[in-house]
């Protein structure tokens, strides 16, 4: 080794010599980073909030009660009531339902296991990285008397451990019919609203287009019955998911025109829907809520299908009274446990349009709602479609006076005036064979 090699390799073992003592005799600061233990950082989830008091009117038809406990608390029914796994109070919820417990209360969403649903919860919030509801935590209570409802509601909202309590108003179909006599067996050519926009959606061209006709996508209906052996809905045949349809003439007829909008077979009679080539699955309200109904669908679709919420139910602005004229009715995710459900939709990617409701309701207005349909506070991301006038018309696209409106009513649609199967004003000798041209309201839009 030659002596300028030498006096290389020295000075090299110096200078790591005078570092290692170097870092010996001072204390290094780590860069600042997240170690990779770190917590997952989900969004914040956005609480209900509890109203002051709730009124109920006398004449209010009420499906049930339902109670949320707050997510933090962990409230599990056993068999010896209910308890919280976190060591909360509950004492004052737990006296409330104690004349329940027997046989009027049960969870609210309890078509899968206490675990599924905490393996569900988990998966979605990671997947759209947000806190979701925990469903464990509602409970659904029978009670119906208006008075007996309101009572309770009060009394399970002066517990901290409740995120809110409410009463659930029957729903009924957001349509509105007015007969109008007609012969005609073949209404495709009046079927505007699949024209050229702005006068229609552009059905016609879109069902020319590879997937324009809904082929490959799966549209689930949540609301009370569907006529499914009516001629022009061959693919509602064996479509019921679950549930027990209303044996009702206007829940059939309501539902079996929802269908003809959507999936009436194009060949060459009666009417033909906008994505005559999707699927079709339904799901009726009549032995469940609407947020069971909607968590059904949920786990009947895969990401990419639909779910159309075709219901409205009484409000808050005259104390969820059941009215003739609909005033005061409002779209369902204004309850939380709607809500709730459209968001675990929303995470699983299905895309979910609920009609606005029939109650000429201004959603802006927070002196009735609050911010229960401020986006920036809760999103739900449905699709809300109110109720306009056809663009032929003399009132071109404007609001139709019934229908919901604000800036969380994201679109309109044919809110009367519109072709489909069901009611028979138009033709038909039995409900296989009927037709309408009156179809309306926010359920038609």
């Amino acid at each position: 080794m030659t002596s300028r090699r030498v006096v290389l390799l020295g000075l090299l073992i110096l200078t790591v010599l005078a570092l290692t003592s170097n870092l010996n005799s001072k204390q290094i600061t780590a860069p600042s980073v997240q170690p990779s233990t770190a917590p997952y950082q989900f969004a914040p989830r956005t609480e209900a909030v509890k109203p002051k008091v709730t009124q109920v009117s006398p004449v209010a038809h009420i499906s049930h009660v339902v109670v949320k406990f707050k997510d933090n608390a962990s409230v599990r029914l056993t068999a010896a009531g209910l308890i919280s796994k976190q060591k909360i109070s509950i004492a004052t919820a737990s006296n409330a339902l104690a004349p329940y417990a027997a046989t009027q209360l049960r969870p609210l969403f309890n078509q899968q296991t206490v675990e599924q649903n905490d393996r569900q919860r988990e998966v979605f919030e990671y997947k759209t990285g947000r806190y979701l509801a925990d469903l464990n935590s509602y409970y659904r209570v029978e009670v119906t008397s208006p008075a007996e409802a309101e009572a309770l509601v009060n009394q399970l909202n002066a517990d901290s451990s409740v995120e809110i309590a409410f009463v659930s108003p029957s729903p009924e179909p957001a349509g509105q019919v007015q007969p109008q006599p007609a012969t005609t067996p073949n209404y495709q050519p009046y079927q505007d609203y699949r024209e050229v926009a702005p006068g229609g959606v552009d059905a016609d061209y879109a069902n020319s287009l590879l997937g324009g006709d809904g082929t490959g996508i799966k549209i689930c209906d949540v609301e009370g019955a569907w006529q499914t052996a009516h001629e022009d809905l061959a693919k509602s045949v064996g479509g019921l998911i679950a549930g027990t349809m209303i044996n009702d003439i206007s829940w059939r007829n309501h539902g079996t025109s929802v269908l003809g909008e959507m999936i009436a077979t194009n060949n060459g009679f009666g009417v033909t829907g906008i994505c005559p080539g999707a699927n079709i699955g339904m799901v009726s309200i009549g032995t469940m809520s609407a947020a069971e109904a909607i968590m059904i669908a949920v786990a009947n679709l895969t990401p990419g299908d639909l779910i159309l919420v075709e219901l409205h139910a009484p409000g808050p602005h005259y104390n969820f009274e059941s009215r003739t004229d609909q005033l005061g009715y409002v779209c369902m995710e204004y309850w939380q446990d709607n809500f709730d459900a459209i968001q675990y939709a929303w995470a699983k990617g299905i895309t979910v349009i609920e009609a606005a409701g029939n109650g000429a309701e201004n959603f802006d207005d927070t002196t009735i709602y609050a911010h229960l349909f401020d986006t920036t506070y809760r999103n739900s991301h449905a699709i809300l479609a109110g109720a306009g006038y056809q663009a032929a018309s003399a009132s071109d696209r404007q609001r139709l006076s019934f229908s919901n409106y604000g800036r969380r009513v994201n679109l309109q649609g044919y809110g009367r005036g519109v072709y489909s199967c069901g009611y028979g004003d138009l033709y038909g000798t039995s409900e296989t064979n009927y037709y309408t041209a009156s179809f309306s309201g926010t359920s038609s839009a």
